[in-house]
């Protein structure tokens, strides 16, 4: 399965690579601007860049010697993540990074070192004429996109849904509903509409799809990623929940946690977790089972 999960990722970014590079030429669906001056190229199934990422990582640190095809996948990984162009994103993948590697090694030596690699290899993707431009972007955004600004779309946004959108209470709790695409209906249409003038329901992540698809569906959305971080596995396979983690934590900034292909993901990852589960508690009971039963002979 990792070795599945891995080569998945590779493949991900040399498309994401090669469909940035060719733009405007659409070599993949969902390839789009994004409402933006600068390219932010959107990709179905794009959650799978994170996921090899903490699987890179936590082969790294449970290694014995440094691996650099784990630190070219965690580059190339970080890489397509700045052309994606989230600001969260990045934040909350250093953030995860660094709770992940103080639980699983604490402070040493050779973690020192591999961080100061990473931060070697980071530098020199920095240097980069096209990864310039686009943390030039990221800055220049942050100077006008924030919730200070009255002008602010997403300012606009939560305006319109929290005091206009809903005819009443009962629509607020269950959502007003997913419009159909290449449908006619009236509510299509209006959907459409705002979707057209900038109201979209993403830019707020799992809050703003509760407006479509109702509180209850969000909070079990919340509720599995949380069982899933809290199963307990082997070290091994500790990335399974850090990336539940990271889901959660970017889940009201983007619309990474439900972006098209990325529910498929969560279901093979959620099925691994169930097994690494059971696999470890099977273990745990094994030793437990030896320690209990261990004959001592007389007299020692």
């Amino acid at each position: 399965m990792n070795h599945a999960i891995l080569w998945l990722t590779v493949i991900f970014c040399f498309c994401y690579l090669l469909q940035y590079i060719i733009y405007p030429t659409v070599l993949f669906r969902g390839a789009q601007e994004d409402f933006s001056h600068d390219v932010r190229i959107r990709l179905a199934g794009q959650g799978i860049v994170s996921l090899g990422f903490f699987l890179s990582l936590n082969r790294l640190l449970v290694t014995d010697r440094l691996k650099l095809k784990y630190l070219a996948i965690m580059s190339a990984c970080v890489g397509v993540m700045i052309l994606m162009g989230f600001r969260t994103v990045l934040l909350a993948l250093l953030i995860i990074s660094f709770v992940m590697v103080i639980t699983i090694k604490g402070f040493n030596f050779r973690l020192t070192l591999y961080l100061l690699g990473f931060l070697i290899i980071g530098g020199f993707f920095s240097q980069m004429p096209f990864v310039q431009d686009k943390i030039q972007a990221m800055q220049e955004r942050q100077e006008t996109d924030n919730m200070s600004n009255d002008n602010y779309i997403r300012v606009l946004q939560l305006e319109y849904y929290l005091n206009e959108h809903f005819k009443d209470s009962k629509e607020f709790v269950f959502g007003s509903g997913i419009p159909a695409l290449n449908d006619n209906g009236n509510y299509s249409k209006y959907m459409n509409i705002l979707l057209d003038s900038g109201l979209t329901w993403v830019d707020f992540g799992l809050f703003s799809i509760s407006w479509l698809i109702g509180i209850p569906t969000v909070l079990m959305m919340i509720w599995y990623s949380i069982m899933c971080v809290s199963k307990r596995v082997s070290v091994n396979n500790r990335f399974l929940g850090f990336w539940f983690l990271f889901l959660l934590l970017i889940s009201f900034t983007t619309a990474e946690f439900f972006r098209s292909g990325n529910f498929v993901i969560q279901s093979v990852v959620f099925y691994y977790i169930e097994l690494a589960n059971k696999s470890y508690l099977f273990s745990m009971y094994e030793k437990r089972s030896k320690g209990r039963y261990t004959y001592i002979p007389s007299g020692t």
